[in-house]
């Protein structure tokens, strides 16, 4: 058994060390600010599971953790070191090609965070049911005290991006317009701009949150693992 739960540990402080020692801007994930901000919402929402789940014999870990099979990881993984390259290539880059990077990014991690925060918005409700990501949002939001999570998702530009509703409108600037249509009706909605590094910077939010409830649920792991053994 003590065999089992020490392989349990190391593979959990292995899957931390992975993610949190990749190069994001010079620095380690683990000393960015974006990430250090993200984990003290990790932290404050593995304390509401504990709370909400204490004296029920179930585990709050597991509940926090239940989104996160292999195949999510590796994913993780990959976006998180793809989030690194363009950072390093990115100021050479051709605005048209950052466009569509930075856009296409923003809906793969949206749908990623999606997965996440669905799975924890109905372990902290105590539900069964399943939650919509919208669903999710407002839950979080309003009952849990989780703004920052809500704010982080843009349902109008993620559908604008799905149906390539956007155009580049300065490329000094890197701004770009988008819009999304009726399906019943076929029109257009007003526009809204973006700045393109500012919907970057959305999309590392969302990344982050994501690596920081993957980390601390791993460091909860490795604590208990360490206890028992």
């Amino acid at each position: 058994m003590n065999d089992a739960l020490r392989k349990i540990a190391e593979s959990a402080a292995k899957g931390n060390e992975g993610i949190l020692d990749l190069d994001f801007g010079g620095k380690s994930i683990r000393e960015n600010d974006e990430y250090k901000k993200q984990k003290v919402i990790a932290d404050k929402i593995y304390s509401k599971l504990s709370y909400i789940y204490s004296g029920s014999g179930e585990d709050p870990i597991i509940k926090m953790m239940e989104f996160n099979e292999n195949d999510y990881v590796l994913t993780l993984y990959q976006g998180t070191l793809t989030a690194s390259k363009f950072n390093q290539m990115s100021a050479g880059m051709d605005i048209h090609l950052k466009a569509w990077f930075v856009l296409g990014y923003y809906a793969s991690v949206y749908e990623l965070a999606c997965k996440c925060i669905t799975s924890i918005a109905k372990n902290l409700s105590a539900t069964p049911a399943t939650l919509s990501c919208g669903d999710a949002r407002t839950v979080l939001k309003d009952k849990h005290g989780l703004p920052e999570i809500a704010n982080y998702f843009d349902n109008f530009l993620r559908n604008a991006i799905d149906h390539t509703q956007y155009i580049i409108t300065d490329l000094a600037k890197g701004e770009i317009d988008a819009w999304n249509t009726d399906p019943r009706t076929g029109v257009k909605t007003t526009k809204k701009q973006y700045a393109l590094m500012d919907v970057f910077q959305d999309t590392l939010s969302l990344l982050f949150m994501i690596i920081a409830i993957f980390v601390k649920g791993n460091e909860e792991i490795v604590e208990r693992s360490r206890a028992m053994i």
